[in-house]
């Protein structure tokens, strides 16, 4: 899947390497033309939404889930290689009627996924994508709130909430996806500062086509993972100290101005670094992708 038929380099033996190791299969190259065409033709009650979504993001997002319901079989994002043939895996799971990825930090990635054709999971997926698509009608121009939306709206997060939802009210259902644990990806967390412990993946990883392309976006965007995910001792520990200063306060007395503004400008850089983390928790619940 690709906005034309013009790959970048690093991507232009992805194709091949996916037949390669899956003779069997008819391969299928999505582009955003033949996407739209796609819901058009078959799903053209979602078109309005599918036009209107802000970024293109969303409509890549949106539209592999259409895929997979249409024709059944395995989506997989350009950047991500195949290892190894994936039959020997399906073939173990002939009841499986769908098989979803978790992601080295929280929840599900739609980077990969498998599907048989007009599936259960699936048809309750779109639903939930429709209903879901009034519920984001104006999003601000904060790198927070863009990254929340679009993973929320119908990305990662929007598929790891429908799943964990799926679950609690059709149990019967949901037993037959299969979760696959975050080491067939074989990435590192976002805390890694090297990987450790790679190697044994079901999948290689090339760079990707990140939908954050301004650079301040995405200084932003890794200050904020490591801030919360990465430094959560030092946001608590931050806590628990203005928390001992204000309960040591003297009642009744002025503070000398050097005592006042010390926990004035500690108490604001903790409470920077706990705020910029509770973004990262929601933008990154199913992120890495």
């Amino acid at each position: 899947m690709y906005k034309n038929e013009t790959l970048p380099a690093l991507w232009v033996d992805t194709p091949g390497i996916w037949q390669k190791l899956h003779p069997g299969f008819e391969y299928m190259f999505w582009t955003d033309e033949s996407l739209r065409e796609l819901i058009e033709t078959h799903y053209s009650w979602f078109l309005p939404q599918y036009d209107a979504y802000k970024y293109n993001i969303q409509r890549s997002d949106a539209s592999r889930y259409f895929v997979l319901y249409h024709y059944g079989g395995i989506y997989a994002d350009m950047d991500v290689l195949p290892k190894q043939s994936l039959v020997p895996f399906l073939d173990d799971s002939p009841d499986a009627e769908a098989v979803l990825v978790q992601t080295p930090n929280m929840g599900l990635t739609n980077q990969i996924m498998m599907a048989s054709k007009e599936s259960e999971v699936f048809r309750g997926l779109l639903t939930h994508l429709h209903l879901k698509a009034g519920m984001n009608p104006y999003t601000p121009p904060f790198v927070f709130v863009k990254a929340l939306d679009i993973l929320g709206s119908t990305g990662p997060s929007f598929l790891t909430g429908f799943f964990f939802g799926y679950k609690v009210n059709f149990p019967h259902l949901a037993s037959n996806v299969v979760i696959l644990d975050a080491a067939v990806l074989d990435k590192r967390s976002i805390c890694s500062s090297i990987r450790r412990n790679l190697g044994s993946g079901l999948f290689k990883h090339l760079k990707g086509d990140s939908w954050l392309k301004e650079s301040w976006y995405k200084a932003i965007y890794r200050v904020q993972r490591q801030t919360f995910w990465c430094n959560m001792l030092l946001v608590l520990y931050g806590v628990k100290w203005l928390k001992t200063k204000i309960s040591q306060k003297p009642p009744n007395k002025v503070l000398q101005h050097k005592d006042q503004t010390r926990p004035i400008s500690h108490g604001s850089f903790f409470f920077f670094l706990f705020t910029s983390g509770a973004y990262q928790l929601l933008t990154r619940l199913s992120v890495n992708s």
